[in-house]
């Protein structure tokens, strides 16, 4: 009797042993499991979704913060070209001489345009080369570097900026649409232009025998223009101005007055008057450089 109640306490100590031994391998096992589950994330199946918990690993939180940091940069830069965008509000303000914001968008944009302008006469007189054939093989336009700067566009920009822009004003506030007050000012700015362009030739632009001498063309004497010669062309007007060149003028100024004035200003308005003031001394040092490079070297 003794003799199996050992052997039956012995049978009960080994199972205990043996059912210890498996609970702890069982958490052992549940221990790497989690570890690992920990490592890769956790997919859980609810109904038809698969979840995955959060990924802990090294450096995510760092990385979490990047995210964060580029969504509210994008954020920012997205807001900041949407206040871009111009208004009627827009196009009747800025118009201010009175204030340094004005005069510091007049100086930097003459400095800026003086340059620009050189650039857009290039696909213009390769263009006119090309409908009318007026445009010699060897004008300035096509020997000068892209970094010459054509002092008309600048004082033009200046100028059309003092005159017109109080004009526009005036018709976007007259008119009942946009449209109509753009398609009026364009008019008036081809008109304005071809007058221009009429007065300065009869002032610096006659035909001078006397100085230039004459040429004989089919029994005819012709005298020569000292500057520019529209007197062949269609549609010149008084053998001075040129309608198409007026016409393409009159969108430049549309352009300008109506779209590149007000966007630079409220620009510069969005970027704070430091900043603002910042660009202007950056554009006045470059501008100082190719001068040098133009004149002096």
């Amino acid at each position: 009797m003794g003799k199996n109640l050992d052997a039956r306490d012995m049978t009960n100590t080994k199972a205990k042993a043996a059912t210890a031994r498996r609970q702890s391998l069982a958490i052992r096992a549940r221990g790497f499991v989690s570890s690992r589950l920990r490592l890769q994330g956790t997919a859980i199946a609810h109904e038809d979704t698969l979840v995955m918990s959060p990924v802990k690993l090294p450096g995510a939180g760092h990385a979490r913060k990047l995210d964060e940091k580029a969504s509210s940069l994008w954020r920012k830069t997205k807001c900041f070209f949407s206040q871009l965008a111009l208004t009627k509000e827009d196009e009747t303000a800025y118009f201010e001489p009175k204030t340094w914001a004005f005069w510091r968008g007049i100086i930097m944009y003459f400095f800026l345009f003086s340059v620009v302008g050189h650039w857009m006469e290039i696909p213009y007189c390769l263009s006119m080369d090309a409908l009318f054939g007026i445009v010699d093989a060897d004008y300035a336009i096509f020997l000068d570097e892209l970094y010459v700067p054509y002092w008309v566009y600048g004082a033009g920009a200046a100028a059309i900026t003092i005159l017109l822009l109080p004009l526009k004003i005036r018709l976007v506030g007259r008119r009942k649409t946009m449209w109509g007050a753009a398609l009026e000012f364009f008019v008036m700015a081809v008109v304005l232009c071809a007058a221009l362009e009429c007065i300065m030739g009869w002032i610096v632009n006659q035909p001078d025998a006397a100085i230039l001498g004459v040429t004989a063309v089919e029994d005819e004497l012709v005298m020569e223009h000292p500057y520019w010669d529209n007197s062949q062309l269609p549609l010149n007007i008084f053998q001075q101005a040129w309608l198409v060149n007026d016409i393409f003028l009159g969108l430049v100024t549309l352009g300008y007055v109506w779209f590149a004035f007000p966007f630079c200003q409220k620009f510069c308005k969005l970027i704070g008057d430091k900043t603002a003031d910042g660009l202007f001394w950056a554009v006045i040092a470059v501008f100082a450089i190719i001068c040098v490079l133009t004149y002096a070297l």
